[in-house]
């Protein structure tokens, strides 16, 4: 039965800044929260006031029922204050807070009232469990309005009752697949597994929630009677309790596997759902408090809620770039290899129309065919939504209606030189030109430019479409304009912009040559490879340095290495080991063969001992190495790496700390859990660092010195993340 909501509305009151209460005459309550600020986040005061808000809603005779709503366009709740937790140093304390935050949504649960949620924009942590207490949730079809349970991905586990009441509505498959991913669905998504009861545009959303909320009273309402049936159709579904235990044994072991044992909320989370599941809601909420009271106080949380925090403010100020300017609706590409062909892809992806110009007319054609029909598999005519438009270039003049031109052909620099010149002077006079290099000095290719400061760097990073980082590369020279504009190109393709200022090999591949080529200085010494490799996925790399080596290709990696030696000097110096390899005709994965042995398929066969015994000192052994020697090797791999990300600050390639660990987490997913680089730094302590790298630069090869600024925080007893540096 449907009813128009009528005009006349009393204000009941307001609590704090955040909750005011509207009165219906129909008899529902609409409680809406709309904290001072960009978004929702439920920090110990809103909750608090929110309580309140409920004590007064609970002792009103005239509210029949009650909705809850933001007043921010494209924002419900964003989740808990994840700047209050790290603030919490005592595990008390933090148990404290989450307690407060159970009592308070408790409260919600148990009102003798229906209660619905009308849900526009992002719902995400505390916004879910918030919404799980309510009977009924109403959603809006915008693309803005979506769910997430993110918390295992800053190293701690939902804290205000989703583990145990998320499995009970909508079943133990599903909140697993949500709570363990930590990642986003839709709102098409959540409605598909009963997350979401109905679904509407965003103009009926509180009228709908209204009504809703009046037929719950004309169905006599019994809150405990609908609890009851939905638990017991969940649990249906899922199988039973003996296959729910199965189900959750075959995850545990699932995410020991991808986690390696170096993550521990996933499982943490497994634990509570379990416990829940087994021994009652009330019990299950008093262990979820205990645990995630245990990991707010974690140093692993505190560095995965500030690697968190850093995204965040990158993104926002990408997104500022991008309200200022507004969208590219085209783009060129030239080049039609790897990099020009994923760049492409990436951009139809964000139904960007693009231009591709390749070497010859043959190469132009056929990649744009390849992209017209991965254009047709994304966009099917679905809803109606225009397609993305592909052409191939015959001259550089077709490549003119391109407000972003990107060079992204092979790393040769007389040819990128001879794209630059002839791309500049047939572009658009706004447009930015690009180049995707990713190791030559964006300040000489602009130079073959009549319009250098229009010229930056954009440096993505392969695969294109996982890797979450763009390096934004500027010289003397470049337009502060032009630099806004192509870090809010970079925001529209979805990608995270580190601006970083033109320097041989930039900051990530910098970085990562230090750590490629101690592992290689390491093999040179005769330390066995598998030990080398061993060292750093026990750290918590995804991938050890000998298996990057074949990812990227022996070939690009001696030519890099190179580059910085003769630019940086001798403690760039190439090891023995790569000049050793490229005397054979590998290349590591894409032939097959290199250090590894490769599958048609690229998957890894085990160390290629038969090439490897054809290079000098090249071991490998049965068995581990010892904890001494393991940690040795650690230091070696990432203490040099330390000691040349203070020299990128020195020299301003950056401006802070934070910069250098967003990249590297972004750029070759250093492990999230240790916070980046320099955090790992001041973790192990500067004096630490410091005395061990003393060690290494005086008993092995290359001769080194220590950085200033790392000697320098070591005399005056600071840290990275410390006066003005983080």
């Amino acid at each position: 039965m449907s009813r128009a909501v009528k005009e006349q509305t009393t204000t009941l009151g307001a609590w704090g800044d955040e909750f005011e209460l509207v009165l219906r005459p129909s008899g529902v309550a609409v409680l809406t929260m709309n904290a001072p600020g960009g978004v929702n986040a439920l920090s110990s005061e809103v909750i608090s006031h929110f309580g309140q808000a409920l004590d007064f809603v609970l002792n009103e005779p005239e509210v029949k029922a009650l909705v809850l709503t933001s007043g921010k366009k494209n924002i419900f709740i964003v989740g808990a204050d994840i700047r209050e937790i790290l603030r919490i140093q005592k595990k008390a304390e933090a148990h404290e807070l989450t307690t407060r935050g159970h009592l308070v949504l408790q409260k919600l649960s148990k009102l003798p009232m229906p209660v619905v949620a009308a849900i526009d924009g992002i719902c995400f942590g505390g916004g879910v469990e918030l919404i799980l207490c309510c009977d009924k949730r109403i959603a809006t079809n915008d693309q803005n309005t979506s769910f997430a349970l993110p918390e295992v991905n800053l190293g701690l586990i939902p804290g205000l009752g989703g583990t145990q009441r998320l499995p009970r509505l909508i079943g133990l498959k599903a909140a697993l697949e949500l709570i363990m991913s930590g990642e986003p669905i839709d709102v098409q998504q959540a409605q598909a597994i009963g997350l979401i009861d109905h679904v509407v545009d965003r103009d009926v959303l509180l009228e709908t929630a209204a009504n809703k909320a009046l037929e719950l009273i004309e169905q006599n309402f019994d809150r405990d009677k609908i609890k009851a049936e939905r638990e017991l159709a969940s649990e249906e579904s899922d199988g039973g309790a003996s296959k729910r235990i199965n189900l959750l044994k075959i995850t545990d072991r699932a995410v020991r596997v991808r986690t390696r044992g170096l993550y521990p909320s996933p499982r943490k989370a497994i634990e509570a759902i379990q416990k829940g599941l087994e021994e009652g809601l009330a019990v299950g909420l008093l262990n979820e408090a205990e645990i995630f009271a245990e990991m707010a106080v974690s140093s692993m949380a505190k560095n995965m809620i500030n690697f968190y925090i850093s995204k965040e403010m990158a993104v926002q100020t990408a997104r500022r770039a991008r309200q200022e300017f507004g969208n590219v609706t085209t783009m060129g590409i030239i080049g039609t290899g790897e990099m020009g062909s994923e760049i492409a892809a990436l951009a139809i992806a964000k139904n960007i129309n693009v231009i591709l110009k390749g070497s010859s007319e043959e190469k132009t054609v056929a990649a744009a065919d390849v992209l017209m029909k991965r254009t047709e598999a994304l966009f099917p005519g679905k809803n109606g939504e225009k397609q993305p438009v592909i052409e191939a270039a015959e001259v550089n003049l077709d490549l003119r209606p391109a407000q972003l031109i990107v060079e992204a052909v092979y790393e040769d620099p007389d040819l990128k030189n001879k794209v630059i010149f002839e791309i500049s002077r047939a572009a658009s006079p706004g447009c930015v030109i690009a180049s995707n290099t990713s190791s030559f000095a964006i300040s000489n290719l602009s130079q073959f430019s009549d319009k250098p400061e229009r010229i930056v760097g954009l440096h993505f990073f392969n695969p294109v479409d996982r890797m979450p980082l763009v390096e934004v590369i500027t010289h003397a020279r470049t337009d502060q304009e032009v630099l806004k504009k192509a870090i809010a190109i970079v925001d529209q393709m979805g990608k995270v912009p580190v601006t970083v200022k033109d320097s041989p090999g930039f900051l990530v591949n910098r970085l990562l040559t230090v750590f490629l080529e101690e592992a290689a200085r390491m093999g040179d010494e005769g330390i066995p490879l598998n030990w080398i490799e061993d060292a750093a996925l026990a750290f918590g790399m995804p991938i050890s340095p000998f298996w990057l080596v074949d990812e990227l290709g022996l070939r690009l990696c001696n030519k890099v290495t190179r580059l910085l030696f003769e630019k940086l000097g001798a403690r760039f110096e190439p090891p023995a080991m790569l000049d050793g390899l490229l005397q054979h005709e590998f290349d590591g994965r894409k032939t097959g063969a290199g250090i590894y042995l490769w599958d048609e398929s690229g998957k890894r066969l085990g160390l290629h001992k038969e090439l490897l015994d054809k290079i000098p000192h090249m071991t490998i052994v049965e068995g581990k190495a010892d904890e001494h020697t393991a940690k040795l090797i650690t230091d070696r791999l990432f203490l040099p790496m330390i000691d040349e990300a203070a020299r990128c600050l020195e020299e301003k390639i950056v401006r802070k700390a934070k910069d250098i660990d967003l990249a590297l987490i972004l750029g070759i997913a250093f492990p999230r859990f240790r916070g980046g680089l320099l955090r790992y730094a001041d973790d192990l302590g500067i004096e630490y660092v410091v005395k061990k790298l003393e060690e290494i630069y005086e008993r092995y090869e290359p001769a080194r010195e220590i950085s200033g600024l790392l000697l320098n925080l070591h005399k005056d007893g600071r840290r990275f993340y410390g006066l003005g540096q983080g």
